[in-house]
């Protein structure tokens, strides 16, 4: 059995506060400490561009960063796995909602939008000939993930949804000159799907609306192992 709790260890300050209280709550978790050996990997977001349980799942699969992308790019092929057939560069779009505060915007990922392969199915076709105009050529993967292949000599550094839900998306939008086809196009779905059907549905009952994309990945299905 492995288990893995993302986000357990508490901050140094409060650790030892909290030990006393593992052993009265937990002494069989804290018996498993004690028979142990704690094994440090740094994993820095700033650097892997990937939450740590993204990284470690990563990890397990023998995964590599290659051609100077992050190590998020190795999402690609592990969320597309058995789905997707190729041997070439694995990106893919996720359907997400953005919304505007003070300080940027934030990101909810699809995992939290109960998105359905109708809403889904009608949202690419509507947005699929403004893509492949675009230069991006989309196609379904899953509800939640669509795969697209990137114009020649785009490859961004892309940031994991999962992680940019945790922070602002100001702090991963990158606004470089080879980006800029990409931002038109996400900025015109935005436009494109603010009175969608879809979500006007979505509205009446009660959910929030699929409003954008965010793109990542890159990495080929055989960097996993």
């Amino acid at each position: 059995m492995r288990i893995v709790l993302p986000g357990a260890l508490p901050d140094s300050t409060a650790a030892k506060a909290l030990v006393p209280h593992l052993e009265k709550v937990a002494p069989t978790l804290l018996h498993w400490f004690a028979r142990s050996r704690a094994k440090h990997v740094t994993a820095d977001p700033a650097h892997t561009l990937c939450t740590p349980l993204e990284y470690w799942q990563l990890v397990q699969r023998q995964y590599h960063p290659q051609d100077g992308l992050a190590a998020s790019a190795g999402l690609g092929p592990l969320i597309a796995h058995d789905d997707y057939s190729g041997d070439g560069p694995v990106w893919l779009l996720e359907l997400v909602h953005l919304s505007a505060v003070r300080e940027g915007a934030v990101l909810i990922p699809a995992q939290y939008l109960n998105v359905t392969d109708e809403d889904s199915t009608q949202l690419l076709a509507s947005a699929g000939e403004l893509c492949k105009t675009a230069g991006f050529d989309v196609a379904p993967l899953s509800a939640t993930h669509w795969r697209v292949q990137l114009p020649q000599g785009f490859t961004p550094r892309a940031a994991s949804p999962e992680l940019v839900s945790l922070t602002n998306v100001n702090d991963w939008w990158s606004l470089d000159i080879a980006g800029r086809p990409w931002r038109r196009l996400s900025n015109e779905l935005q436009m494109l799907w603010f009175d969608h059907p879809v979500n006007e549905r979505r509205a009446n009952q009660g959910l929030r609306p699929i409003n954008s994309v965010w793109l990542f990945g890159g990495a080929k299905p055989g960097q996993l192992q």
